[in-house]
């Protein structure tokens, strides 16, 4: 009987992205939604670790049809309540999340953006949050 091949586990060591919604409260007397200055200006959803997966030409293909430049692109753990509408900070670096892709228990995320965020805005949000330490 042939022995079966243990499959290599995952590594997700790249860094760790925090995740955000807009709070809706914050839009301008038209409607108008008002971008973030802080990590105050907006609702934390996560704090996940990430991947950094290669740009392929096909996905530059992809989100010049969808409309969007892509900055960088993620792999990590799916979380649900991220969605295209979050925002996620890097390295002090605000994206905006323009596509994601389901693959089983992880999901891949195209960012655009890209922004420099204020430095030590973020930092101590979301550090409590369970096994992320």
């Amino acid at each position: 009987m042939p022995l079966k091949r243990k499959r290599k586990a995952q590594t997700l060591s790249d860094g760790v992205a925090d995740f955000y919604r807009d709070r809706p409260d914050r839009r301008t007397p038209f409607g108008a939604a008002i971008a973030p200055k802080s990590a105050d200006d907006m609702d934390f959803i996560a704090r996940l670790h990430f991947s950094r997966e290669s740009k392929r030409e096909r996905d530059f293909d992809f989100a010049e049809q969808r409309g969007f430049t892509l900055a960088q692109k993620v792999k990590c753990h799916r979380v649900s309540g991220i969605d295209s509408s979050c925002r996620a900070v890097i390295d002090g670096a605000l994206y905006g999340i323009a596509h994601i892709d389901d693959d089983g228990p992880f999901m891949f995320v195209y960012l655009e953006g890209g922004s420099p965020f204020p430095p030590g805005e973020v930092s101590d949000i979301g550090t409590d949050f369970a096994g992320d330490q």
